[in-house]
């Protein structure tokens, strides 16, 4: 009995292990990269935004203000 203890608690660690990548992997986009979010110069956002493969985790917005909040959500 002690081994199925032991077995199971083995690959409980290893699924978190294995999950965390998917669970904190969020990636922040700087909307416009080097534009930055202005509409003053006719930037295309649309196609910015078609040239990026988003995923659920991901934010979007101005990377700046990301470091004062602990947990964005939009």
């Amino acid at each position: 009995m002690a081994f199925v203890k032991d077995y199971s608690l083995v690959s409980s660690v290893v699924m978190v292990v294995a999950l965390s990548g998917v669970c904190f992997g969020g990636t922040v986009y700087k909307v416009g990269d080097s534009h930055g979010w202005t509409a003053k110069d006719g930037f295309n956002y649309k196609e910015w935004a078609a040239s990026k493969t988003f995923y659920v985790g991901d934010t979007i917005g101005n990377k700046q203000m990301f470091p004062l909040i602990f947990h964005p959500t939009v």
